[in-house]
């Protein structure tokens, strides 16, 4: 066994950060493609393996962390907005990489649809999304995680792949007109169709018209003048109106369209701050962090989108407002508490009904169509992987659908949020995990870990470290960091 680390070479590196000076010695170590770098990771490596390999118990722990880590896995069920057919990918423990069925109702037999591990190894299932009606489905497949997904268009009944293809690389965001004519889609050009570079920006939107080719392929929503932006295109859940969205980093512009005219009408100008749009029964739904940090949400009229007509619906409060979701007539507002998640639910009038009854302190989001009954949860907790509800709005009770089963005595451990002090005085939360047996005096072992940046917190999440370092006796502990200003995102 190696008694001694290997050296780390220091190159003087210094910063000038808004006139201050910030020394960075080990800048260097970055640029992952260096020989150098290359060669000091082989050194780690090797010195870390001739201590982990030598240790008695490194077969116990390993048998331990598969078994945590491999189990049966399944996405929410995702119903088709026009009939009952369901669509979900699901993982057994064996599998490398998730596949995709579809149902035709609740009740009837899966399919099996797209199975990435059938394909070549390095290629891998990005996304898909099916029509209103389940008729069709658009995925992306890319290779070696590339992140540059091609679209394909299959035939859900005859598994068959049409001729369709759409133009540019990276290819995604797709989101379908209620008939099936076709979809919109966000790209990047192709190499040598901008200037040498330039092809990792000018993200644009088209639309594809199904049957036809690329190359008829129309652009609908683009900037000319700045090539950092991003755009997307999604079309409303009554089919009448495509939202457009211009982005960067944490904020965005708003424009939207009636589905059979060409006018694009401004909503939100200007990148004061970040929005997320609903259009339901002839009003705007606007969820905006617009001198509300922690968000807000308004509403207007589809004909008097002005901002002068927008009305306060739900205001800000103490907790983060990371969602808002139009489900079964009503709205689900998705809030973080002091880091983990709740969920209210308000009418289209802005009134205060319930809060979802969620199963512990965790990490959650709701889905469904505001046109249909069904409504999901997905959960996840320190103890628990994602599990999939039903929830029951007259009884506000949550039904199983679907749980990862685990061999894990979960009563066995506590989940506790306790305060403490920061410098500033400000007190900050922190998760604590530990076994309930476990005698918190100071002397145990503590895995502490942390993240604050762009203000993303570190939420209730199911991990296999934590679980093998609590079964050891060791303690977790997770401040809810603070950190710079930014967007809580959505979870994958």
């Amino acid at each position: 066994m190696q008694s001694k680390y290997p050296e780390t070479k220091k190159i003087e590196k210094i910063d000038n950060y808004y006139g201050t000076k910030v020394s960075d010695p080990y800048q260097w170590l970055e640029d992952y493609s260096s020989e150098d770098v290359k060669e000091w990771v082989n050194k780690q490596e090797k010195i870390t393996h001739s201590f982990i390999n030598k240790l008695p118990q490194k077969k116990k722990i390993q048998k331990r962390l598969n078994e945590l880590w491999r189990y049966d896995e399944r996405t929410i069920p995702w119903e088709v907005l026009k009939g009952k057919r369901l669509f979900f990918h699901e993982r057994k423990k064996e599998d490398e990489k998730w596949i995709y069925f579809t149902q035709k109702n609740e009740d009837s037999k899966k399919v099996e649809l797209i199975n990435p591990n059938k394909w070549d190894e390095n290629d891998s299932l990005s996304f898909v999304i099916p029509s209103v009606d389940g008729k069709y489905v658009a995925f992306g497949k890319d290779k070696g995680g590339n992140e540059n997904p091609k679209i394909y268009v299959m035939e859900v009944e005859t598994k068959k792949i049409l001729d369709d293809s759409v133009t540019g690389w990276k290819q995604d965001r797709v989101s379908w007109l209620h008939d099936n004519s076709g979809f919109y889609y966000s790209r990047k050009p192709l190499k040598g169709d901008v200037k040498e570079g330039e092809e990792y920006y000018w993200d644009e939107v088209y639309f594809h018209k199904l049957g036809t080719s690329s190359s008829k392929d129309k652009r609908i929503f683009f900037c000319e003048e700045k090539k950092e932006y991003y755009h997307t295109a999604s079309v409303t859940e009554d089919g009448e109106y495509v939202i457009f969205y211009r982005s960067t980093f944490g904020k965005c512009e708003v424009y939207f369209k009636q589905i059979d005219s060409d006018k694009i009408i401004p909503l939100a100008e200007g990148f004061d701050a970040n929005y997320e749009i609903n259009v339901l029964n002839g009003k705007i739904i606007i969820k905006t962090d617009l001198e509300a940090s922690n968000g807000k949400v308004f509403i207007s009229d589809v004909d008097k989108p002005e901002r002068n007509n927008w009305q306060e619906l739900i205001p800000e409060s103490n907790d983060n407002l990371y969602g808002v979701s139009a489900i079964s007539g009503n709205l689900y507002l998705e809030y973080l508490h002091k880091a983990h998640s709740k969920i209210k639910i308000y009418s289209l009038e802005g009134e205060y009904i319930k809060d979802v009854e969620l199963p512990d302190i965790g990490s959650a989001e709701v889905y469904g169509y505001f046109s249909k009954k069904n409504i999901w949860i997905r959960f996840s907790s320190f103890l628990f992987p994602f599990t999939t509800y039903k929830y029951d709005f007259d009884k506000n009770e949550l039904s199983l659908f679907f749980k990862p089963q685990i061999n894990l005595e979960r009563n066995n451990f506590s989940t506790e949020q306790v305060e403490y002090q920061s410098k500033d005085g400000t007190k900050i939360t922190m998760f604590l995990l530990s076994q309930k047996n476990v005698k918190k005096d100071g002397e145990n072992p503590v895995l502490l870990t942390g993240y604050g940046g762009f203000n993303i917190s570190m939420i209730p999440y199911f991990s296999a470290t934590y679980i093998s370092w609590l079964e050891a006796g060791g303690v977790v502990a997770i401040p809810n960091l603070r950190g710079g200003r930014g967007i809580w995102q959505r979870m994958a």
